[in-house]
């Protein structure tokens, strides 16, 4: 495989982990992580909403993470990745995935026993927890890495500080105008159904 090749993939898979990943969590994070949100989120009286949205939200991150670990080498996930690595590098890379893998096994036991299929002796529901920015970062530690050795372009790197979504819009700020958002999209559904 070209190196050409090689980097088209690693941005296609790496633009997933941002939109499919990395934005959602920092979306969630903003709605969920302080008190004073959570309590005006609590306040809006559509709390069906609210939940859905909630648990879409954790399930997409759970799900978008969870690619990343697929064994198949054809798919691009890290194992996709790690194979293509100087063989000195390679065992580095693959102990930290390991590393994240642990962090991410209930995660993971959860995607595949009420996510991916109906088992029956299976009663959790999991919304993702401050674990997770762990195993967020650790993601984005690997991905900085790969663009380093394989020498791509590091404008992709990422930055943990956030920022790059809302700017530094306070988080009242956003719950509220998410808020408006969806009593504007729930006006909009009453008159389409009229």
């Amino acid at each position: 495989m070209d190196i050409n090749e090689l980097e088209n993939n690693f941005q296609k898979c790496h633009k997933d982990f941002f939109n499919k990943v990395y934005r959602q969590w920092y979306i969630y994070n903003y709605l969920f992580s302080s008190k004073e949100n959570v309590e005006i989120l609590n306040s809006y009286e559509n709390k069906i909403i609210m939940t859905l949205f909630q648990n879409s939200v954790s399930d997409a991150i759970i799900l978008g993470i969870q690619r990343l670990f697929d064994k198949d080498k054809r798919n691009l996930s890290f194992n996709y990745f790690n194979k293509r690595l100087p063989k000195k590098e390679e065992k580095d890379f693959e102990q930290r995935v390991e590393k994240i893998n642990i962090m991410f096994r209930a995660y993971q036991e959860y995607r595949h026993k009420e996510l991916g299929h109906n088992a029956p002796k299976y009663d959790g529901n999991i919304l993702i927890d401050e674990d997770i920015e762990i195993i967020i970062k650790e993601i984005i530690e690997i991905f900085n890495d790969y663009i380093e050795i394989f020498n791509f372009n590091e404008n992709e790197k990422l930055c943990f500080d956030g920022g790059i979504i809302f700017g530094h819009k306070d988080g009242e700020v956003i719950v509220k105008d998410f808020i408006e958002d969806i009593n504007s999209l729930t006006k909009k559904s009453h008159i389409c159904k009229s």
